[in-house]
This record gives structure tokens, sequence and C-alpha cells, in this order.
């Protein structure tokens, strides 16, 4: 378990540095499957949306 947390932290580390701060708009925090926008329904229980310019 703890190798597929890392991993994930590894690769939302990488995406995260593909977006400068003055690029971002706004920040979404959905907490939970009945928040979430039918977009973003892909077996995915939360989310974390950063929009960009």
């Amino acid at each position: 378990m703890t190798e597929i947390r890392d991993r994930f932290r590894g690769v939302v580390a990488e995406m995260l540095d593909r977006i400068g701060p003055f690029q971002i708009e706004l920040i979404d925090v959905y907490r939970g499957v009945s928040d979430l926008p039918a977009e973003f329904h892909d077996d995915n229980c939360a989310a974390i949306v950063i929009w960009t310019k």
C-alpha cells in the first residue's frame, strides 16, 4: 500500500509542477461522490480540481 501511495504522490507532484502559481484561477474541492459534477465521475470518490487561465 505504501508503494502505491508513494507512486501516487509522485504523479501528483509532477502534475502540480507543470502549473505555475499565476496560472491558477480557482481550486474546487469535491469531498464525496454526491458532490462531484458529472464530468468527474470516473470511479472517483473525491476530487481536487485546479482551474487555470
